[in-house]
């Protein structure tokens, strides 16, 4: 009976002793995020949310909130310092668990149409581009303003790709929204498209739709 007794004081200290660990390691998680919040400097809000990523895996598990909210942090962070290889690593570990955790598809698009946008891989920039296009086309049609928005926003990592045929596809089916529904996008479709075209020496075609852009006020 005492034998039992110890046994169970024991493990009883052991899991007093871990919940303590525990508590300890999310309150670190918290603070490094505050950090993060409060600092100036790029490269210390880097560590700091490095380091709330680092106590969110270790204390709440690869596929968390917590993580992907200190590596979406990070990620923003590192590319405001330009530095692309690293704000990638940490977007593409935040869309992994978005994945796991089955987001929504719209958020999703989002990430991957950021993750279009950052990717120093043209290949990999252009999977980002297709996939966030494909679910946004599938979340609201192909029609919809906010599809067509991001389809003007990844078009530029389909030109960088190779892939201008598409991009002017974007450029094209953004440009038949009516004016009067949408002027905001109707003028950013213009722009953007005569940016494409004077790229590719197409200087009648921009001409044209600086017109309309005039006339749109």
């Amino acid at each position: 009976m005492i034998l039992m007794i110890g046994v169970a004081i024991s493990r009883s200290r052991r899991a007093a002793r871990a919940a303590g660990l525990r508590n300890a390691g999310q309150a670190g998680f918290v603070e490094a995020m505050e950090e993060g919040a409060r600092l100036t400097s790029l490269a210390e809000k880097q560590r700091a949310y490095d380091k709330a990523a680092d106590l969110a895996l270790r204390h709440f598990g690869r596929f968390s909130h917590e993580r992907h909210q200190a590596m979406m942090l990070a990620a923003e962070a590192y590319a405001e310092a330009d530095e692309a290889q690293p704000a990638t690593a940490r977007l593409e570990a935040a869309i992994a668990i978005d994945r796991r955790l089955g987001a929504d598809p719209l958020v999703l698009a989002d990430a991957l149409c950021w993750l279009s946008l950052l990717h120093p891989n043209n290949d990999a920039a252009y999977r980002a581009a297709s996939e966030a296009l494909a679910l946004s086309r599938r979340a609201l049609g192909k029609a919809d303003p906010l599809h067509l928005n991001l389809g003007l926003t990844v078009a530029p990592a389909l030109l960088r790709s190779g892939h201008g045929v598409e991009a002017e596809a974007l450029f094209r089916a953004a440009l038949e929204v009516d004016p009067q529904a949408d002027p905001s996008l109707a003028r950013r479709a213009r722009l953007d498209f005569i940016t494409f075209l004077e790229t590719g020496d197409r200087a009648d075609e921009a001409e044209r739709l600086r017109d309309e852009v005039k006339a749109l006020g």
